[in-house]
């Protein structure tokens, strides 16, 4: 039941994908089905759909659901693959998973750096490279920041959600929970000889100034 329920999610057009939340008896069923047969479940999937089609991703249910559909911030995302151009070099700060990452790629990048400091993060975004092969990611756990060498970094709502602990975003719904990362401002990045970029998506809860600060 698992494979099949797989493969019907998955071929289901995009345009039926992004609807069914507006569809209260559809949205029930599906979720039944989903807590049913797949809560916990994990898989790689070739996204069907969306900016993103054609990305093989590693799927962790639930939480992963809208990225195995190929509508995860749809409008973004959409506005993400417009503004990248072939041959471009993509900078991806606080990359997450590497959903946007491969929006890049599969939308002609040249090169995309991911930058994303949270171990969990960073293996399902190494588990992703390994499933594109001829992708052009690269990944470096790292923070960025307006200074290069270690900092607090805190936990969120959840594991794979995290913030500098400077940044005074959404301070009521941290955790307790930290560890040190590794910080690196832009300019010192670039001038290790990395290449400079043609286009930065920034997701860093609140510590944006920062990462500015550290290119200008």
């Amino acid at each position: 039941m698992k494979k099949y329920l797989i493969k019907i999610v998955e071929y289901l057009p995009i345009s039926v994908k992004s609807s069914i939340k507006n569809m209260p008896v559809v949205k029930v069923i599906q979720t039944l089905l989903f807590n049913q047969f797949l809560r916990n479940e994990k898989f790689n999937a070739i996204i069907s759909g969306g900016p993103a089609k054609g990305l093989t991703f590693p799927v962790t249910l639930p939480q992963d659901k809208l990225m195995w559909l190929g509508t995860w911030e749809l409008d973004f995302a959409k506005t993400l693959k417009s503004f990248v151009k072939s041959g471009f070099v993509c900078y991806d700060i606080g990359g997450y998973k590497g959903y946007y990452a491969g929006i890049m790629a599969l939308s002609g990048a040249k090169d995309v750096f991911i930058f994303e400091p949270m171990p969990s993060n960073a293996d399902s975004i190494n588990q992703l490279i390994a499933l594109n092969p001829k992708l052009p990611i690269e990944l470096h756990q790292v923070a960025i920041s307006d200074i290069s060498g270690e900092a607090d970094f805190k936990f969120m709502n959840e594991d794979t959600m995290g913030k500098l602990a400077i940044s005074s975003f959404e301070k009521e719904v941290s955790s307790e929970k930290a560890l040190k990362v590794l910080c690196k401002s832009l300019d010192d990045f670039i001038s290790n000889g990395f290449p400079e970029p043609d286009f930065i998506k920034i997701d860093v809860e609140g510590a944006e100034e920062f990462v500015l600060k550290g290119g200008i």
